[in-house]
């Protein structure tokens, strides 16, 4: 075996489903934020259904210097 070669990262089941629950809550929150109209829509809903009273999140423009 070469002397220079990097070693290989061996991980558990757990540890992988774990990293890919990670992954799919950091996407759900970044597309939160992205696209605030469908989680408001999901926020009216549960305010009419059982009045918690929950926060609308800001609708803003999309604004990264893209447009």
């Amino acid at each position: 075996m070469a002397k220079n070669m990097k070693p290989t990262v061996v991980l558990s089941r757990s540890q992988v489903k774990w990293r890919v629950l990670w992954i799919g809550i950091l996407m759900v929150v970044c597309a939160i934020i992205v696209a605030p109209t469908y989680a408001n829509r999901g926020v009216d809903w549960v305010n009419n259904k059982v009045n918690l009273g929950l926060p609308r999140l800001p609708d803003t423009g999309f604004n990264l210097g893209l447009d």
